[in-house]
């Protein structure tokens, strides 16, 4: 799958912030940034699928001290990712996926819409995973869609499935339980936000 997934979102790397902003807005940004005033200093901040790299800068912005591992498997994305953020030797740039997350012990986990890109079995993998390579006390910051069975949600969800997965190949064929999945593994909800009508989910998880 990681070919395909690399493969996929290289294509797609030079439009994909556009194409999100225009159909979602700043919210879609609003929603990956709310919680980033939380994190303490000299953090070790895990990002998964962080893309192009403009969230990177924000976090370096407000936490300039912080460590950051940045995973990314598109090539293309990781190159813009390093470009925008020249000079920053407090950050890794590791392209692969969750099966390259280094054992650091991290403070912070930061996912931001990269839960929705597999299969529910497959998420509880990338999900325990995640789990050992953090802290007792980690904060998990999730941003990503959820399903509150609005038409146009299961509209918008339906149409992007549809699109990434021609495009680029994901895994998933549907939106997965990622919170169920997440309060399975041992997590529990400590905050959470909701932007676009409740479509998009911004929450911080801790460990139980």
């Amino acid at each position: 799958m990681k070919s395909h997934v690399v493969n996929g979102f290289d294509r797609l790397a030079p439009h994909y912030d556009w194409l999100a902003r225009m159909v979602f807005g700043q919210r879609i940004v609003q929603a990956q940034t709310c919680f980033l005033g939380v994190i303490p200093p000299f953090s070790k901040v895990l990002i998964l699928g962080g893309g192009t790299g403009w969230l990177l800068a924000e976090l370096l912005q407000g936490c300039p001290k912080s460590e950051v591992w940045y995973i990314e498997s598109s090539a293309t994305m990781l190159s813009m990712a390093m470009e925008k953020n020249k000079d920053q030797s407090q950050v890794h740039f590791i392209l692969g996926t969750e099966k390259d997350i280094p054992t650091c012990e991290f403070d912070i986990v930061i996912a931001p819409f990269f839960l929705d890109l597999f299969s529910p079995l497959t998420l509880q993998k990338v999900v325990e995973r995640i789990f050992l390579a953090s802290k007792p006390s980690a904060q998990w910051m999730i941003a990503d869609f959820v399903n509150q069975g609005k038409w146009w949600q299961l509209f918008l969800l339906k149409t992007m499935y549809s699109f990434f997965r021609r495009v680029c190949r994901i895994e998933a064929h549907r939106l997965p339980p990622w919170e169920a999945i997440l309060v399975q593994s041992g997590l529990t909800m400590t905050d959470r936000r909701f932007f676009y009508g409740g479509f998009i989910e911004s929450a911080v998880y801790l460990k139980s």
